[in-house]
């Protein structure tokens, strides 16, 4: 389990969750998730885009590739709070329009 602080215009890099399945409760503020697809031969493209309030619950199966953060514009700060199974360990990001996926492995001062 996981909480998050945000600040205004913080935001993850576009990730997937390496087979964890998980849920987000927005705790307070407003998040913002936006949603890709994966294709070999074209790479990663966006998908659509959602506002989540305080209050809302949101999960991520498998495979799911996105990208939360709280936007500039909302000028307050955003705090969640995440549950995966099984826990995460090593994820896989994305650059729009890039067939590359490269890994990342969040240390401890990113948890």
């Amino acid at each position: 389990m996981l909480v998050l602080c945000w600040r205004p215009g913080h935001r993850t890099p576009i990730h997937d969750h390496n087979g964890s399945h998980g849920v987000v409760k927005i705790q307070e503020g407003v998040l913002w998730e936006s949603i890709f697809t994966y294709q070999e031969d074209r790479g990663l493209s966006y998908k659509s885009g959602r506002e989540c309030p305080t209050g809302d619950i949101t999960g991520a199966g498998v495979p799911d590739i996105h990208q939360l953060g709280n936007p500039e514009v909302s000028g307050q700060d955003l705090i969640t709070i995440h549950i995966y199974a099984p826990p995460l360990g090593v994820l896989h990001t994305y650059k729009v329009g890039s067939p590359q996926i490269d890994l990342y492995t969040p240390d401890e001062s990113e948890t």
